[in-house]
Parts: C-alpha cells; structure tokens; sequence
C-alpha cells in the first residue's frame, strides 16, 4: 500500500513528465534541428513555378508546382545526397521530370515519374556522386508534355526566354 508521500510524489512526476511531453509539440522541428539562415543570404533569382502552360498546346493544362523551398534565402544542405520536394495540387496524374544542373548549367541528374496530389519528393540517388561542399546548384521540376518541356534548355528556359 502506498503512502501518502509516495502517492503525491508519484502524480508529481508523472504530472511533470506529462509537462514535458507536451511542451515538446510545441517546439518547431527547425528549432529541434538548430537551423540557422545563412549570414548574408542570397535571394533566389526565381521562385515562381516551374512549368509551362498554353502556348501551341491547346487543352494542355499543366499543373502549377510549388517548390518547397525557403523563398528569402538560397537553400543549402548538408546532406552529399539531398531529397528535393515540391507540392502537387493537381489530382490529375502527369508525367514529371526532375532535373539537377551545376551552376554552369550541366545536367547532373534527371529522373521521371508520374504525379500524385501532394508533397512529393526525390532523394538523389546513392549510387551518384555526392553533391560537392560550397557548389550552388539549381533544380527544377516541371509537367514534361511534348510541346513544352522538349523546349527546354540547360539553364531552365526555353529558347524563347520563357520560364520552364
């Protein structure tokens, strides 16, 4: 049989560590991480969408894509290896291509998959080399149609100058 004292002190702690618990909820996970923006960051040049719509491909409704991605920085990681992510709004499934290019604008990596309604997202793979430390990169993921991603160029334009 408990006393007293016991039985007071055992709901204390439990009333603590149910204190704790849900404290942590409340803790943003970038604070969990210790993220802290670049000193000097550098604003992306673009933070639009990364498709094409209209143009000669009549009915050829490209879904908007959101990137996720910080809108008043430049992203970094630590990671050799990123996972890239973006939004998909559209419930309609389209054929997607991902692509990765140097700052030069060499494509390193290209990948394709179909859309689903969501957060979707795409680990560069293991078995290629890792991204290098202090290297910009640019990705980009657009709706790949014959008419509107083919014209796309290295630099994620097409001829005409217009946005990929």
């Amino acid at each position: 049989m408990m006393t007293h004292g016991l039985k007071r002190r055992t709901i204390y702690s439990a009333g603590i560590a149910s204190l704790i618990l849900s404290v942590s909820f409340w803790i943003p996970i970038a604070a969990l991480a210790k993220y802290t923006p670049p000193p000097n960051p550098s604003k992306p040049k673009e933070t639009g969408t990364n498709t094409t719509r209209g143009g000669s491909c009549e009915g050829d409704s490209a879904a908007v894509l959101t990137a996720l991605v910080p809108f008043s920085h430049m992203g970094q990681t630590i990671s050799g290896h990123p996972t890239f992510t973006w939004f998909v709004p559209d419930r309609t499934s389209r054929p997607l291509q991902l692509r990765l290019f140097t700052r030069s604008g060499q494509l390193l990596y290209r990948t394709e998959m179909e859309s689903q309604p969501g957060i979707m997202s795409v680990a560069l793979p293991a078995n290629l080399p890792p991204l290098s430390i202090g290297q910009s990169y640019q990705w980009g993921v657009a709706v790949r149609s014959e008419c509107s991603f083919a014209e796309c160029g290295g630099d994620g334009r097409n001829p005409s100058g217009a946005a990929c």
